[in-house]
């Protein structure tokens, strides 16, 4: 309850679910219009075309085929569809559902065709949990929700899947229904690579990239992580540096801000949260409140100025920064900035070792 509450008040004005609200209404507008239109013609379209009423020369049904394609190409390139959600203004998730939402409105008109038969509870049941995975996945996010729904889409594969094999005996042969889910498959399929493969969440290098070997968790369960080489060297550089200022595993590390994973693999411990939320001071102070640990004999991390209310409640527990530490010394940090250019700010770490911990030593 503690957790909940916190989170909602330090997440963008008013809260998560204000804020996934938000970010609903854009999306939902542009599916209602202009999309609805096209979504609406697929239904009636395909019902007519079952009941005979829609009949068009084989060379007109290829034309509107290749139109279609075309039109198709045509927005990838000109609105980057081709590339991930993150890198293109949230394009991707309005196209996506539309495109989905047409292959829905076709399979309604198809198996409204067929003769009524006794409905299969369990794929409806499996296809609405398949439909709310990515959101489940996504919530907790800071981000635009429909952004991270993208990430973890790949579930709405294995729906399609099952519309694919309950598409009725009506839609005549194999070929109209892989044309029918050819579309959002490629979707699935491009996006899911693009976003783990080509343009990883956050990191610094594409997955192809992140082939240097370096073992971390010498304190916790060691285990061994693939870097790009210039992640590995700075890790490297940066366990060198905090071990001659006297650093031993085990100790307290404040790394500030937004370094989720650094302090786990210098065998630290991250006091009260995982990593610490550029931005979000009242988080981070509570963080610091709920540990037991001496943060007199903090290590810190620096690659951007810590805000007004974290110094306060730093000094409150003993942390006198900058006056009670001494500078270690300053590394390049691949670790932040990132194929997003976001937190490209953060280029530069600054460690800083506490006066206390160097006497002691």
């Amino acid at each position: 309850m503690h957790e909940t509450q916190l989170l909602l008040k330090t997440s963008y004005n008013g809260g998560l679910l204000v804020r996934y609200l938000q970010d609903a209404y854009p999306v939902l507008r542009t599916l209602v219009y202009p999309f609805s239109v096209f979504v609406l013609l697929s239904f009636f379209l395909t019902r007519a075309y079952l009941r005979n009423k829609l009949r068009l020369a084989p060379a007109l049904q290829v034309g509107a085929g290749l139109l279609t394609l075309a039109f198709l190409v045509y927005e990838a390139l000109r609105t980057d569809l081709y590339r991930n959600t993150h890198l293109n203004h949230n394009r991707s998730i309005v196209w996506f559902l539309a495109i989905m939402l047409v292959v829905l409105a076709m399979f309604s008109a198809v198996y409204l065709e067929q003769p009524r038969k006794k409905v299969d509870w369990n794929k409806i049941i499996i296809a609405g949990w398949l439909v709310m995975l990515p959101f489940v996945g996504a919530i907790g996010t800071y981000n635009n929700l429909f952004i991270n729904v993208m990430l973890d889409i790949n579930y709405w594969l294995a729906l399609l899947c099952i519309l694919y094999v309950s598409m009725p005996a009506i839609a005549h042969s194999t070929a109209v229904r892989v044309i029918v889910f050819l579309v959002p498959t490629l979707v699935i399929a491009q996006q899911y690579a693009y976003g783990l493969l080509y343009a990883p969440y956050l990191q610094a290098a594409n997955m192809l990239q992140q082939n240097v070997p370096v073992t971390l968790g010498r304190n916790h369960t060691s285990t061994v992580l693939q870097l790009d080489a210039k992640t590995a060297a700075f890790i490297g550089d940066l366990r060198q540096t905090m071990k001659r200022a006297g650093f031993e595993p085990g100790m307290p590390v404040v790394a500030m801000y937004d370094m989720p994973g650094l302090v786990y693999m210098l065998d630290g411990i991250s006091p009260g949260n995982p990593w610490l939320f550029g931005q979000l001071d009242l988080r981070n102070c509570d963080a610091l409140a709920k540990t037991r640990l001496d943060l007199t004999k903090a290590f810190l991390l620096v690659n951007e100025k810590p805000g007004l209310e974290l110094l306060t409640c730093m000094e409150s527990h003993g942390m006198r920064f900058p006056q009670d530490y001494r500078e270690v010394k300053k590394l390049l940090n691949p670790y932040n900035p990132n194929q997003y250019n976001w937190r490209n700010n953060q280029d530069t770490l600054t460690v800083y070792a506490p006066v206390v911990a160097t006497t002691a030593r």
